[in-house]
């Protein structure tokens, strides 16, 4: 229902570029790999450790120095949802590690002049997830300048999009900050990390090291863009607009605050596009005078700025402030595109490896086999181990219902989920997996082939072996029993056995010869083949 303090103005009477002001926050949540600020002798401990539960204790514990701080605030966050049946338990134990605060006070903005003066601009968060990334938040007050009232929608879009920027930057503003960010982390936790392995318990030591990049290379894993507003104002009547008038009235406002797409028309002005209406945006919202709305790179959420009680809450303290809550489901978003992002790292590592099956399968159909391709399969292998240690737990904390509790919460994350495609790709990792895992097997199979033919030519040579020290060791026998038959008469007895001794004499070089032959060229054929260690 609208109260009486909310707009009401025709359409034709707005110009929503002009009159439409927002308060609240922007979040621009960004996705790292750790493995970027991991030195190259430690990479493949690395890989190997991410996601297991040595790994997830030792980076749950890391405190960094100053310039950072733990962040209290989402501290409260996380813990409120699990009062307000928002997470599971096992979702908060495990995969909720804390969250700091860069005291800009503290720290050297970036040395470039552009990117030193949009540093200012935002609020900065970081932690590490248990998949081995970075998740780095740069939040936007709406206004940024505490002394005005609101800020002309337009204009928050504009900041989002890096227009202005633009004109004197070529590279990736917000990404930067994140980069930086992220070394000034990296340069206040420890740098060697002495981590024992999931599966023998030896310890590993991981080297962890700041990373200078080219801004214009830099690497771009995932990012979300996250608007919480508590008030969109429309200043052509000074009033409110409520959710409901906004979702009806203004759906084409919303679809291009969705889209993130903004128009320069021929008079150079920027305004929002003129949006097809009839592409449906759909609300996940449970209250009339709210809204949520996602799509694969942002949402908006929208909410009344009142007091609620929610289930779980200590009473006895009095309603909370309904932006807690919804800062619970900002807590939940960035969770499943930070998981989300770890599935899109083991299907591109997947494919990759995948790559190199035809060429490899030839090979060794060949016989053909080198070092190098033994290394190769060696990495298929371990990348297959890796994705087996991190698959499973994804799994699970991508399911929505394993991860939160209340509905409301549910049907947001399982929305988020589909438009994310994260079932895709799941889908594509598990087949990806299913035919690496056949391509190792067949492997395993020729190299068992090859075993067993070497085998069988060690049999043969060992019979030569054999054979020739029989012949030595009998031999001085043989000249004595010949002397001695040759030196009486012959008689008929005696005339068949040399007739035996002359056939013997001829087919036993000739096999030994034969055989011998036929043994050294097997060897000369399969000499090349290796056997991997699996």
């Amino acid at each position: 229902m609208i109260s009486n303090s909310s707009c009401t103005c025709a359409p034709n009477e707005l110009n929503p570029a002009e009159h439409f002001y927002a308060r609240g926050k922007a979040h621009i949540f960004l996705v790292l790999n750790l493995r970027e600020f991991v030195a190259p002798a430690s990479q493949r401990d690395f890989e190997r450790l991410r996601g297991g539960n040595v790994f997830a204790d030792a980076f749950s514990r890391v405190k960094p120095g100053a310039p950072f701080v733990e962040d209290a605030d989402e501290a409260a966050t996380v813990k409120r949802a699990r009062e307000f049946s928002v997470f599971r338990g096992h979702l908060v134990r495990e995969w909720m590690f804390p969250t700091f605060r860069l005291d800009p006070a503290q720290c050297d903005p970036p040395a470039d002049p552009i990117l030193r003066d949009a540093w200012k601009n935002f609020e900065y968060h970081i932690r590490v997830s248990r998949t081995g990334f970075l998740e780095i938040k740069l939040t936007h007050a709406i206004p940024h300048d505490a002394r005005a009232g609101a800020e002309r929608l337009i204009d928050l879009v504009c900041s989002l999009l890096e227009i202005g920027s633009r004109e004197v930057a070529v590279y990736p503003i917000q990404w930067a900050l994140g980069w930086h960010c992220a070394n000034q982390f990296i340069k206040a936790i420890p740098q060697t990390m002495a981590i024992a392995n999931n599966h023998n318990g030896k310890k590993a030591t991981l080297t962890l090291q700041p990373t200078a990049v080219n801004v214009l290379e830099l690497p771009q894993h995932d990012r979300y863009t996250i608007l919480l507003l508590d008030t969109i104002l429309c200043q052509g009547c000074g009033k409110r607009i409520d959710a409901a008038t906004f979702r009806a009235r203004d759906k084409k406002i919303l679809g291009a605050v969705l889209e993130g797409t903004l128009v320069h028309t021929a008079d150079n002005q920027v305004t929002f596009p003129d949006v097809d209406a009839a592409n449906e945006i759909r609300d996940l919202s449970t209250w009339t005078n709210e809204l949520c709305a996602f799509t694969a790179e942002r949402c908006l959420i929208y909410y009344p700025p009142e007091k609620i009680f929610l289930p779980g809450q200590n009473l006895s303290g009095g309603p909370v402030n309904y932006a807690e809550y919804w800062k619970c489901i900002v807590r939940g978003i960035e969770h499943t595109i930070a998981a989300r992002t770890a599935l899109q790292i083991l299907e591109w590592h997947t494919t990759r490896e995948l790559d190199q099956v035809p060429d490899l399968t030839e090979k060794i159909t060949d016989g053909n086999i080198t070092l190098e391709d033994e290394r190769a399969i060696l990495r298929i292998a371990d990348e297959v181990a890796n994705t087996f240690n991190m698959l499973p737990r994804l799994r699970d904390a991508l399911v929505a219902t394993s991860a939160f509790r209340s509905s409301y919460a549910v049907n947001k994350m399982a929305y988020l989920s589909e438009i994310l495609s994260v079932k895709e790709i799941e889908t594509h990792i598990q087949r990806n997996v299913d035919e690496l895992v056949i391509f190792l097997n067949h492997f395993t199979d020729a190299q068992l082939a090859a075993g067993i033919r070497r085998g069988e030519i060690a049999v043969g040579v060992l019979g030569i072996l054999i054979a020739m020290i029989t012949f030595f060791a009998t031999a001085p026998s043989f000249l004595t029993d010949y002397n001695t038959f040759f030196a009486d008469p012959l008689d008929a007895s005696k005339l068949q056995a040399v007739q035996v001794f002359l056939v013997l004499g001829l087919l036993l070089p000739g096999t030994l010869i034969l055989t011998s032959a036929y043994f050294l060229y097997r060897i000369y054929k399969r000499a090349r083949v290796r056997r991997v260690r699996m």
